[in-house]
């Protein structure tokens, strides 16, 4: 995606002051920010504008057909005070094309008319569409780098444009978990990702979890629902930090569930059991060893709105003790001969 910056016309024919330093306001007059486009969807471009330098104008987004400016989008904002945010789209029979020049801005007259225009901003972009991530599948720790940009005409540095790259880490898949613990170890993910002003304004960063168990399906009876040969589980997505650049997510049961403190079960009672929102494997007659898969699945991650499934499985020890002909070892009273 190639950007050019916006050219305002002169202000003089409002008698409106010069644009001050940018050292010297908090935003500047116009800002707008580009975020990755997908071959057949709507592309979306987010706007700030102060009225107050600007007032009553057309914003609008048009393609290029050769030398010629297709309108796809025209929106009046008259008699508007303050600082406006505003977006435009793209539609998707441009966006199909895969390889597109848009031009886009604000104008004080209707844009592309023959009447003089008192003020106007306008930037012109090449777009070439991104791909998104289906359901990737991810094993083991990794940093995923989107081939993907978004760019914004940024106020803390009016003097270029800024260009925000998309990062995606997982951390603790494949870690070690105590396994007498009986714990899916899920509960040690972390998942990080970008952190931007910028995607949040445009909705970014707002995704759902699902664990879904794929072995032993029966032991986790009353938890989510069954889909198919899987055991569907929500999940709450927790935000542990975020910084300037990066947020960090980690996962937990979304409701609290009751464990009995003999066998691990399930249960509706609160006598002789503990709740947690982590998830426990019961203890199992005859067949306590073996391993258990599971996935996480991320869903609608980021403003691009990717997916991701995390593969994971956990072995936990059989009963060396148990009732007699189930176990290893088991107590008999009496010997061999006794009735």
């Amino acid at each position: 995606m190639r950007v050019e910056l916006c050219l305002l016309s002169s202000l003089a024919l409002l008698g409106l002051p010069s644009p001050k330093a940018a050292s010297s306001v908090t935003h500047l007059d116009w800002e707008y920010t580009v975020f990755p486009c997908f071959k057949g969807e709507k592309g979306l471009i987010s706007c700030l504008i102060n009225t107050n330098r600007f007032p009553g104008f057309y914003a609008y987004v048009g393609h290029m057909e050769g030398d010629e400016l297709i309108l796809d989008e025209v929106n009046s904002y008259p008699d508007i005070h303050g600082t406006l945010g505003y977006s435009l789209q793209i539609p998707e029979e441009v966006t199909e094309k895969e390889s597109f020049d848009i031009q886009f801005g604000f104008s004080q007259a209707y844009p592309g008319s023959s009447s003089p225009s008192a003020y106007e901003g306008t930037a012109f972009v090449h777009v070439t569409c991104s791909e998104r991530y289906e359901y990737k599948k991810v094993s083991q720790d990794s940093i995923l780098s989107p081939n993907r940009t978004t760019y914004a005409f940024d106020y803390r540095d009016p003097s270029k444009m800024r260009s925000i790259k998309e990062h995606y880490s997982f951390e603790g898949i494949d870690a070690e978990d105590s396994s007498s613990s009986r714990r899916f170890p899920f509960t040690n993910y972390r998942f990080k990702c970008l952190y931007d002003s910028l995607f949040q304004m445009a909705g970014g960063a707002n995704f759902s979890a699902e664990l879904r168990i794929l072995d032993n399906i029966e032991d986790f009876e009353g938890l989510g629902e069954v889909v198919g040969g899987y055991r569907s589980i929500p999940l709450t997505v927790h935000e542990d930090y975020r910084t300037e650049d990066e947020i960090s997510y980690s996962f937990l049961l979304k409701d609290w569930v009751y464990y009995s403190r003999k066998d691990y079960q399930i249960t509706e009672s609160t006598l002789y059991s503990f709740s947690s929102k982590n998830l426990y494997l019961p203890l199992r007659q005859g067949h306590d060893s073996d391993t258990c898969r599971f996935q996480v699945v991320l869903k609608n991650v980021s403003v691009s709105r990717d997916s991701f499934i995390i593969e994971d499985s956990v072995t936990f020890p059989r009963r060396f003790f148990g009732e007699a002909g189930e176990a290893e070892y088991g107590v008999v009273i009496g010997g061999k001969d006794d009735a």
